[in-house]
């Protein structure tokens, strides 16, 4: 029985694995750009020195952008365009849904664009959405939907966000349709902006030919489908007779969007305004938006680039250390490898010395060491690394947040680390004479020399890696079968989450939100449920109080048996060692962790460092 449910263990396992594998693997080339492409690029105009035909309004507040919105579709007269992420059936976006179908009651043609992320949560479900699409003079289309039958595609989303009417304006930005980034309607506000761009003149090169042009081809993909979905039609109906109302009670509560506006007076002089985006196709792409933008930044004397998201690839950090004529060295020694190194000893010498009493206790305070002892330096852990390495943080910042933590920590470890109650005679018998082992010393302090290269971005990692493989295969090829894949999948696991959760726009502005000003505690809460280091990289990206984070993640190490990788670790080796203590040893470990962070947190409080 017990290989059966091995065999469907590992057979599940494998099936995961592979389907990450083709969730993740289409996208993970950085594409080149064909030639042509390029030459374009090098070769198109992006200024001018005169003042063009198109004037332009940053918007910044919530509630000014749901007034946008509404302005603007009741001024359309003949076509609203309309793409988004994301579009909820909330406040915000029924305000959007009642101004849309008004317009579609007056003649007004409406095309509507939905990714097909929240086509599967929010539109293929909902009779309100039904009712949008049942109206003659309103067309919807889902954009690439979900189907988990063909993981390959399912990361090829449209986060266009934009809304254009008529050939005069248009809104394009980040904003997508619900209480978050529209309106005053939850105290959390999505912190965004968004431009609004006014035609004057009806010149044949204008931005919004451009964006028209692009939103047609994206309309005509095959993976834009149409939304025939009819379910409950009298529930449909109660729907638009619901929204008809409410378009009506619009007026009332936001008078002053239905005013007529001074767009010119709003708006500011623009010399010319370029349009950039990458293929349209929904598979993993050219770069043309990146090379244009490298193009232009090695162009300029001084650049500023307003962006609320970016994830760089190796391939463009190489770009911007290039174009910043700078060189990023990167040195690593985490607290994982402590702990490979030293349970296994530990659990090795208290059986020799016939004191298994003392393993768990051990093996829990060595955890906590190498976890908070590992915050003294920058190369203690991986989270300290990334951190350190994607802030402007100087070693005198990283010494006021993590020193006294570490000192603390030092005192509490020494304070409760378990000690014997007499002297230890212990002998080792070393079967193997030590000079038979410097051949393979040597090989492996090679492997370690050309990693660390690695690591410095001296060498290639492929050729490095084919030669440790080579050079294991030739000392040791025994080594591969006591290789811990199961935790290598663990970390793979992890990361690639991270990485997704990190894409979904509502989360990324719920995060951003959350996590500002609350760095401290946010890295110790976050660390409990997805691992301290994950949490570094996810809440890196929404943090104005670097050190705090900093902090958080590395006192939120503590706690859970997941809130640190290298917790995982240990409680392998002991639960390996001890299989009928491990439900002991997880109380023990939790009860000392907790109390740790207890102390630490009051003191991270005391100290002034809460986020």
């Amino acid at each position: 029985m017990i290989r059966i449910l091995k065999f469907f263990g590992v057979s599940f396992l494998f099936l995961l694995l592979l389907y990450i594998l083709l969730l993740t693997l289409p996208y993970v080339a950085h594409k080149k750009v064909p030639q042509e492409i390029l030459d374009r690029i090098r070769s198109a105009k992006y200024y001018s020195e005169l003042p063009g035909a198109e004037r332009a309004a940053y918007i910044d507040d919530n509630t000014d952008a749901l007034l946008y919105r509404l302005n603007l579709i009741d001024q359309a007269e003949k076509e609203i365009i309309f793409s988004t992420f994301d579009f909820n059936v909330d406040e915000a976006g029924k305000d959007i849904m009642a101004s849309l179908l008004s317009a579609a009651e007056r003649g007004v043609r409406i095309r509507m664009l939905v990714d097909g992320f929240s086509g599967m949560l929010d539109v293929n479900s909902s009779p309100w959405f039904e009712a949008m699409a049942s109206h003659e003079n309103i067309e919807l289309k889902i954009y690439n939907p979900i189907h988990f039958y063909a993981p390959w595609k399912m990361q090829a989303r449209l986060h266009d966000k934009y809304l254009i009417i008529d050939d005069q304006m248009y809104l394009l930005g980040g904003r997508n349709t619900f209480n978050l980034f529209l309106g005053d309607y939850t105290p959390v506000k999505n912190i965004d902006r968004e431009l609004f761009i006014y035609e004057t003149a009806g010149a044949p090169e204008a931005s919004i030919h451009q964006l028209k042009q692009y939103f047609q081809s994206v309309w005509e993909l095959p993976d834009a489908k149409l939304y025939t979905k009819m379910g409950d039609r009298e529930k449909s109906q109660e729907c638009i007779q619901w929204l008809t109302a409410h378009a009506d009670a619009l007026k009332s509560s936001y008078p002053s969007a239905y005013e007529p506006w001074d767009y010119e007076a709003l708006t500011m002089e623009t010399n010319r305004i370029t349009l950039l985006h990458n293929p349209i196709n929904a598979s993993n792409k050219e770069p043309w938006m990146w090379e244009t933008v490298c193009h232009l930044m090695g162009t300029g004397k001084e650049i500023t680039v307003y962006t609320p998201y970016i994830i760089c690839g190796k391939e463009m950090y190489a770009d911007l250390t290039a174009l910043c004529k700078k060189t990023d060295l990167v040195e690593i020694i985490t607290n994982d490898v402590a702990l490979i190194t030293f349970v296994p000893f530990s659990i090795l010498v208290c059986r020799m010395i016939k004191r298994e009493d003392l393993v768990m206790r051990t093996v829990i305070m060595e955890t906590i060491a190498a976890n908070l002892g590992s915050m003294a330096t920058p190369i203690g852990n991986p989270q300290n690394l990334y951190l350190f390495t994607a802030s402007t943080l100087s070693l005198a910042d990283f010494a006021r947040a993590t020193w006294p933590y570490a000192l603390i920590s030092l005192l509490l470890i020494i304070l409760f680390h378990p000690r014997g109650t007499a002297p230890i005679e212990l002998r080792l018998n070393i079967p193997q004479p030590l000079a038979s082992r410097w051949p393979a010393l040597i090989v492996y302090l090679i492997m370690l020399g050309l990693s660390l290269l690695v690591v410095f971005r001296v060498l290639p990692f492929l050729p490095v890696l084919a030669i440790t493989i080579l050079g294991v295969l030739f000392v040791d090829r025994r080594l591969f079968l006591h290789v811990d894949y199961f935790l290598l999948l663990t970390f793979l696991c992890f990361f690639i989450f991270i990485g997704n959760m990190e894409r979904i726009p509502s989360l990324q502005a719920m995060l951003r939100n959350l996590v500002s000003g609350r760095e401290l505690i946010a890295g110790v809460l976050c660390s409990q449920f997805i691992s301290n280091v994950p949490a570094a990289m996810l809440l890196s990206g929404f943090a104005s109080d670097m050190p705090a984070l900093l902090t958080g993640v590395n006192l939120g190490g503590l706690g859970t048996l997941i809130a640190s990788l290298a917790s995982l670790i240990s409680f392998k080796y002991f639960a390996s060692a001890f299989p009928q203590q491990k439900g002991r040893y997880l109380r023990a470990f939790t009860l000392w962790n907790l109390l740790f962070l207890l102390v630490l947190v009051i003191a991270a409080v005391l100290l002034g460092a809460q986020g």
